[in-house]
């Protein structure tokens, strides 16, 4: 599966984490135009067995701009308090109204141990 884009992104494990990303670097109209489903995984490696955090539409993940190609990612820092510090992988799969999965980003996480606490 072709990846449209990449971005590498960083958390830490004390604070929300809230971002706006653009799908892909050539964006297509038809990524999101009638996307039936976004999903994305957070694992410690492309094979690894059990992802670290599943988010969809509605549950971490929105469309914040179609035309614009753009979706808001969305984790609350009580679901970031428990991970582990390091590197990780994603990705973000689109499945279009057509019914075909579009990996429309990947990059890395960094999960940065967060060290001022309220």
């Amino acid at each position: 599966m072709k990846t449209w884009g990449t971005k590498d992104l960083v958390c830490a494990t004390n604070a929300d984490w809230t971002e706006t990303l653009t799908l892909g670097v050539e964006p297509r109209a038809w990524v999101l135009a009638g996307a039936t489903a976004i999903g994305m995984q957070i694992r410690s490696e492309p094979d690894g067995a059990d992802p670290l955090v599943t988010l969809g539409l509605g549950s971490g993940l929105a469309i914040a701009n179609a035309a614009q190609f753009t979706i808001t990612l969305t984790v609350p820092a009580s679901t970031i308090a428990g991970w582990p510090d390091g590197g990780w992988v994603y990705d973000i799969v689109v499945t279009t109204a057509s019914g075909q999965k579009v990996r429309a980003l990947a990059g890395n996480v960094i999960v940065n141990l967060g060290i001022t606490r309220a």
